[in-house]
């Protein structure tokens, strides 16, 4: 970014859902976007269950930073309904301690990087800690689900082709 005759360097901060590829692939497209501006990402945090998976090497290694994995609250689906909201509360209370360390672990990331942004793809650890009051110099939220919504959204609606 051209400040007057500077050139201004920002340390941008990502947080990202890991469950499914779509928020990483968001991630990756802006991280090009931002580095190709000259700005520097300084820590990534990825939200994650590690009873999934682990988080693919070709993310972590995209970065010239590092890649922490954080636990983070998610869905429990039923095949009939979609997402089961008893059992989704249930299952994630039994790891309350587990997003208590990593909101501690996101205060000290922020305290430690300073960063100038913070972009949040959809992990909603990063919303709680703005919700309780964390602090950051300036955070935007990032995620595509709002577009199932939108009228010019088109969907397959033929059963016969799902």
């Amino acid at each position: 970014m051209q400040i007057g005759n500077h050139q201004y360097r920002m340390k941008v901060m990502f947080f990202v859902q890991g469950e499914g590829r779509g928020h990483m692939t968001q991630a990756l497209a802006m991280k090009e976007l931002y580095e190709e501006a000259g700005h520097e990402i300084c820590c990534v945090l990825v939200g994650h269950n590690k009873k999934k998976g682990s988080i693919p090497d070709f993310f972590k290694s995209a970065f010239k930073c590092r890649v922490i994995e954080t636990a983070s609250p998610n869905f429990v689906f039923d095949k009939e309904t979609g997402v089961h909201l008893g059992k989704t509360i249930v299952v994630n209370a039994y790891s309350l301690w587990k997003f208590f360390i990593t909101y501690l672990r996101i205060r000290s990331r922020i305290k430690k990087h300073q960063p100038d942004v913070v972009i949040n793809f959809y992990e909603s650890m990063f919303g709680l800690y703005r919700l309780l009051g964390g602090e950051c110099k300036k955070s935007y939220a990032i995620g595509h689900q709002f577009m199932f919504l939108h009228p010019d959204y088109v969907a397959n609606r033929d059963k016969d082709n799902r």
